[in-house]
């Protein structure tokens, strides 16, 4: 009976020897220290129970995740934010700058008394120019007259509106040049006055140049004129210019 007792105990200090021996070799396999190996192996019931659990996380572990690179880039997004206000910030300054009434050429009062104009004229002769100008009608053979708007608020002219006089009732409108200025640069081609003038004195509205693509804005400091000169037996007796503008839409921008 003796014997048998220490014949179990041996077996069984030799089960544990080797499963102990088999515990090391995991840890060191797996490269986890047996202290927490020993933890890891207690806590092992309860992980089993959560199991279950687990894929039902993943979403917001996923989140988390996702949470943790926006967290990281924080710093990044607010200098972006400060970038932001800064300019929003100058914006401001320069919105201010051009709205502030003491920096408008012109308020609303003046902007009404033009909002049913629907004409610009180029009826004032500028003089004082010398030859080949004439500072009054009639202009003569090579001649050359020039004609400017009066001041007023900035506009886009849309069609242009000619009216030639020539001396003897002469109709070859052939022989005028007209050319448009902005200041000194030239708008649109030089025309003929059979443009805008058929031959039997009848006019025909023709549509303002563009500029580079995009319709002429006329500024409120620039000032709109038309150079005519002539060529042919008949000097030019009168001549009216007239630029048709929409007055409306002009208005419902500048007003508001």
């Amino acid at each position: 009976m003796e014997n048998s007792i220490v014949t179990m105990v041996a077996e069984k200090q030799g089960r544990d020897y080797e499963r102990e021996e088999n515990f090391r070799k995991i840890c060191e396999c797996l490269q986890i220290p047996e202290p927490q190996m020993i933890a890891l192996r207690r806590c092992l019931p309860d992980l089993v129970k959560c199991a279950p659990k687990l894929n039902t996380c993943a979403p917001a572990l996923e989140r988390f995740s996702d949470c943790a690179t926006t967290v990281e880039r924080v710093p990044e997004l607010c200098g972006r934010l400060e970038e932001a206000i800064a300019s929003c910030d100058g914006y401001k300054k320069q919105m201010q700058a051009i709205c502030c009434p003491g920096q408008q050429l012109y308020g609303n009062v003046t902007l009404d008394a033009f909002s049913s104009i629907t004409t610009v004229d180029l009826e004032t002769i500028v003089t004082g120019l010398g030859d080949p100008y004439v500072d009054q009608f009639p202009v003569p053979t090579d001649k050359t007259v020039r004609m400017v708007q009066e001041p007023r608020p900035g506009y886009v002219p849309e069609q242009i509106e000619i009216n030639l006089v020539l001396a003897n009732g002469g109709t070859n409108y052939l022989n005028a040049n007209i050319q448009f200025y902005i200041g000194d640069t030239k708008i649109g081609p030089k025309y003929k006055g059979s443009r805008f003038l058929d031959s039997d004195g009848r006019t025909k509205l023709v549509d303002f140049p563009h500029w580079r693509s995009q319709p002429v804005i006329v500024g409120t400091s620039d000032r709109l004129s038309v150079e005519i000169s002539m060529t042919g037996p008949n000097s030019l007796e009168f001549a009216t210019v007239t630029l048709h503008v929409n007055a409306r839409g002009w208005y419902e921008v500048c007003s508001t």
